[in-house]
């Protein structure tokens, strides 16, 4: 599955190279715009994966700032972050157990989405559990 963060990485090193290599070109001829399409392709790249990084810092501060009240609701309902949710959880102490029966109904839920994240939390959180699952 391709992501936004992903197209934006592709991006940011497609428009690297180019605008590398044109630079490079002019400044240099040839052998300048294959160094300054490599470096350009570089350093795109790695402008590309500012978003991704952008997004987890922002979403680690809201979670780490929640209550654990909101955590729980958040829990039920963005299964998705279930892994990242639960992992602040036990950071906080807290006890997981009253979690795996949530995780247990996803897996047998009619959603392919709850099913994948409930398997993956499951796995990462109660592996002994997980394995008997198998």
């Amino acid at each position: 599955m391709v992501t936004v963060f992903d197209m934006a990485r592709i991006m940011g090193a497609a428009i690297g190279a180019g605008l590398g290599m044109g630079v490079g070109h002019v400044e240099a001829g040839l052998i300048g715009g294959i160094v300054g399409g490599v470096l350009g392709l570089l350093v795109g790249e790695r402008l590309g994966r500012l978003p991704l990084f952008l997004a987890r810092r922002q979403l680690s501060k809201e979670l780490s700032r929640a209550t654990v009240a909101e955590l729980e609701r958040r829990l039920v309902e963005e299964c998705f972050l279930s892994h990242l949710i639960l992992a602040e959880l036990q950071r906080r102490g807290v006890d997981l157990a009253p979690y795996e029966p949530l995780l247990l109904d996803w897996i047998h839920s009619d959603s392919p989405m709850r099913q994948q994240f409930g398997r993956v939390s499951l796995q990462i959180f109660f592996p002994q559990r997980a394995a008997t699952l198998k």
